[in-house]
């Protein structure tokens, strides 16, 4: 469902405009060096038994949990932030794994007095050690569980962006964990700000479901994510992940370097044939909702049948922007229309030699005052050449609960080949306004 008002009232909007300025980035609120217990209010939203709020010999938070009747306890904070739209909550955390099903990670709230699972006023996102499945899983209120996320190895991080004031993205990074996620609840639609804490839970027993760290709040930063020339993606800082190929057909992922009539370019080659292999950018959920640029340059030689043998595709829980290639029929550059079936086609934008040179492709989002308002700028070569509305393309809800900005083929088994070349992609949330100044990557 689409969202009526991506950040509330116009009062709203000031409101986390004025929270949010004093903050250039996250900050600090507790790193647990010294005894910060009267900070939070402490309440007991699930089961029954008792917490003791303490700290390690590491000043790290590590409370312990006693009761045999699951007690799940938080700590909000109390010192008068709260969640808005556009604003995140982080934290590090580690699970101890010794049994009783130990839980970690943020809860949000609309009232701490109140905060009870029995009046559905607790919105949690949190990874949990299962013992019985001898695995971790990620969880989200009514959703969940998110399973294939890793084995914890050390301290990890957790991040809860309010994207809108219904749509939350959250993310698990580090220590061997990775979760990419979003969470929408149309309930809290008219709910300016959230009170956020740090969640933990055992199944019984007594003693530390897991220690915390470094609980920060504020804006996050501008981000940026690349790829350069013969670099592989997934060796990048940050790193890209790689979704393996699919189907029984083969691929071709290496780096190489050629000359076409432009100049001599090195590249990143994704070929396949009745196959698949894409890359994906993490954390993006949590800016997809700002204004974006996804800019990337590209030689195509061979993209058959379906505009996913060979795309790049920004899908922000709502609509999927795409600029595709295909070699066979009309050459040139597509784009993924509303409705269609699988393979997908596609619309034309522009008829064009995609095959013997590298040309340069740019998204530009401008985010309106209503998702009706939004407008994505397409440019080749530095010339605009169409606007799109999200009546022009197609609707995308979030897959599984996960918004994707993703390169290369992603089709899947479709009996279909293709050959793409990157000499670069960047994908940016708020972009810094054009300075006229060009850099070329060869």
């Amino acid at each position: 469902m689409k969202r009526q008002r991506r950040i509330g009232l116009a009062a709203a909007i000031a409101t986390a405009m004025c929270v949010s300025a004093s903050q250039a980035a996250m900050t600090v609120l507790d790193d647990f060096s010294a005894d910060s217990s009267n900070k939070y209010a402490g309440k007991l939203t699930y089961g029954s038994g008792t917490a003791t709020y303490a700290r390690n010999a590491e000043n790290q938070f590590e409370p312990t949990l006693s009761g045999e009747e699951s007690p799940q306890y938080v700590w909000y904070w109390n010192e008068g932030q709260k969640l808005r739209v556009g604003e995140s909550v982080s934290l590090i955390f580690q699970i101890n794994t010794s049994g009783y099903s130990p839980l970690a990670g943020i809860s949000l709230c609309t009232n701490p007095a109140t905060a009870h699972y029995n009046n559905g006023t607790v919105y949690d996102f949190y990874i949990q050690w299962r013992e019985d499945r001898s695995r971790y899983e990620g969880w989200a209120k009514d959703r969940g569980p998110i399973t294939g996320i890793g084995t914890q190895t050390g301290m990890s991080t957790i991040i809860v962006t309010r994207v809108s004031p219904t749509l939350f993205a959250w993310s698990v990074q580090g220590g061997g964990l990775t979760v990419n996620d979003s969470y929408t609840n149309a309930a809290l639609a008219d709910v300016e700000a959230l009170y956020f804490g740090i969640t933990t839970y055992r199944s019984g027993g007594s003693g530390p479901p897991a220690k915390f760290d470094d609980l920060s709040y504020g804006t996050l930063p501008r981000y940026v994510i690349r790829h350069v020339g013969q670099a592989n993606p997934t060796n990048e800082s940050p790193a890209w992940t790689l979704y393996p190929p699919w189907g029984s057909g083969s691929w071709t992922l290496e780096g190489g370097s050629e000359t076409t009539p432009s100049g001599t370019y090195d590249y990143w080659k994704i070929a396949t044939t009745s196959a698949g292999a894409y890359y994906m950018a993490p954390w993006t959920a949590h800016y997809l909702h700002r204004n974006w640029v996804m800019e990337f340059k590209v030689r195509v030689p061979v993209s058959e049948s379906t505009i996913h043998n060979a795309c790049v595709c920004i899908m922000d829980g709502l609509d999927a922007w795409t600029l595709a290639f295909r070699t066979d029929g009309t050459e040139g550059v597509y784009y993924w229309p509303p409705g269609g079936d699988f393979p997908y086609p596609g619309a034309l934008l522009k008829a064009m030699d995609v095959k013997s040179d590298y040309h340069t492709y740019k998204m530009a989002m401008r985010q309106g005052a209503t998702d009706d308002d939004d407008v994505v700028d397409v440019y080749i070569d530095g010339v605009l050449v169409t606007n799109l509305t999200r009546t022009a393309v197609h609707d995308y809800p979030a897959f599984n609960g996960m918004d994707f900005v993703v390169w290369g083929d992603n089709t899947g088994h479709t009996g279909s080949s293709s050959d793409m070349r990157f000499n670069y992609v960047k994908f940016e949330s708020e972009p810094p306004p054009p300075s006229g100044t060009v850099i070329m990557i060869r």
